[in-house]
């Protein structure tokens, strides 16, 4: 698809010369006009002149640019030339003419990306289609977007921005529901956050996964299951026993009482149409789960958590390489993922069996299995604990929070109904 690339010379002198006719167009319907959304390279530069003076306070009138030009010229822009510009323009008609200049960038930016995607079909690994897919659909995600100024602004700006994200509630963060988590956490799971849950095998990972996405399916919100250990008979028993009140041994065992079948009849009635898609296709690849994540994220419900069960279990992109670097990909992979999609990631993970043959008993950071960059990728890390089966309360354990405090969490365990509960659940409910 190569060739000319789509472009309105026309349209681009109109705002150039609107904007030194009259600096507050600046301000105002050309604001988002970013040098990179013009085709024609003097242009490009022209444009970068006449808004650097405005953003340093200085006039952009015909004398201003013509003394920047002075100083720094521009290859085939003269002051003739903003001369000319400023008489074809017409201030009114600039927003116009500057939303034709950004739309016509970004068809310009789907073209380079076809280009690109074209490129990868061609001479990509076969071995992983899956991930030669997710990279043709991220490119022309990324492309498509309308990057307002390039996607960068002045510090002033974005501290306008904060005092007024400061200002107004936390709506985008999931709580938990676990108060004591929620507030070490700030307020619960937050977006383009990668959370790894680590625990020695049976001691409760993918029962904090079920009661996660039971939570965020409550609020109406779309979640994602990769179950790559679970069938997807398990995780619904799980989120039906916790969600309905339904003794889980009973649902296993296909043998509900009159009063569990009137609570199920009652929970189907209310929320058979949770927005939850689980994924229980074994060796699932991380460009795969990404895919999936992409395509639910363009439905009507939205995607507002990812869980992945678990990260060992997830196919690498190269099995050639060492399996600590398999692992640590993977991680970096996932937590790129989640900054993609602005949408928090849980990704369960095993602790080596060692870890409760030393000190307390308690995982340690450093004994999660295959570590690599886990650590690294991670915004928090929290490890769980239960002393023998049963106990009835569960340990979280805070151990990274790039964001918050670390610290130990007692929850009450209760797995007969699949569920983990604030310690004084019935006050919290």
């Amino acid at each position: 698809m190569t060739g000319e690339r789509r472009h309105d010379t026309a349209s681009e002198r109109i705002i150039i010369g609107a904007a030194v006719v009259d600096a507050r167009t600046l301000d105002g319907p050309l604001a988002a006009v970013a040098p990179a959304d013009f085709h024609h390279p003097a242009h490009e530069s022209l444009w970068g002149v006449v808004t650097g003076l405005h953003q340093e306070g200085k006039p952009t009138d015909v004398a201003a640019v013509a003394a920047a030009l002075s100083r720094e010229p521009v290859r085939g822009i003269t002051a003739t030339d903003v001369v000319k510009m400023t008489t074809e323009t017409l201030v009114s008609t600039c927003g116009w003419h500057g939303g034709r200049v950004r739309d016509l960038a970004r068809v310009r930016r789907v073209q380079e990306a076809a280009d690109r995607i074209a490129s990868v079909a061609a001479t990509g690994d076969l071995v992983d289609v899956d991930a030669l897919v997710e990279e043709a659909r991220s490119t022309l995600d990324e492309a498509s977007a309308d990057r307002a100024v390039g996607g960068l602004r002045w510090f002033e700006d974005a501290l306008a921005a904060s005092i007024g994200r400061w200002s107004t509630p936390d709506i985008d963060v999931l709580p938990t529901r676990w108060a004591e988590l929620d507030d070490a956490l700030n307020g619960g799971l937050r977006p383009g956050h990668l959370m790894v849950v680590g625990a020695r095998p049976a001691v409760g990972k993918s029962l904090v996964a079920t009661v996660l996405v039971r939570n965020v399916a409550q609020r109406g919100a779309g979640a994602l299951f990769a179950a790559l250990e679970m069938s997807e008979g398990e995780v619904v028993d799980r989120i039906v026993s916790a969600a309905a009140g339904i003794q889980a041994g009973n649902l296993t065992k296909r043998s509900l009482t009159d009063m569990e079948w009137r609570r199920l009849e009652s929970f189907t009635d209310r929320n058979g149409g949770w927005p939850v898609v689980i994924d229980d296709r074994p060796h699932q690849s991380v460009a795969q789960i990404a895919a999936q994540a992409r395509s639910m994220s363009r439905t009507k419900h939205g995607l507002a958590l990812v869980v992945v069960d678990y990260l060992q279990l997830v196919r690498p992109a190269d099995p050639r390489a060492p399996r600590h670097e398999q692992v640590g990909m993977v991680a970096r992979t996932l937590k790129l993922l989640a900054k993609d999609l602005r949408v928090p990631i849980v990704a369960l993970a095993q602790v080596n069996r060692a870890a409760a043959q030393t000190g307390d008993g308690r995982p340690r950071m450093s004994d999660l299995r295959e570590s690599g960059d886990i650590e690294t990728s991670a915004d928090e890390i929290v490890l769980l604990h239960r002393d023998g089966d049963e106990t009835a309360e569960l340990e979280m354990n805070v151990v990274k929070n790039r964001h918050g405090r670390t610290g130990r969490v007692t929850l009450e365990w209760a797995p007969q109904v699949s569920d983990i509960r604030n310690v004084d659940w019935r006050a919290a409910s």
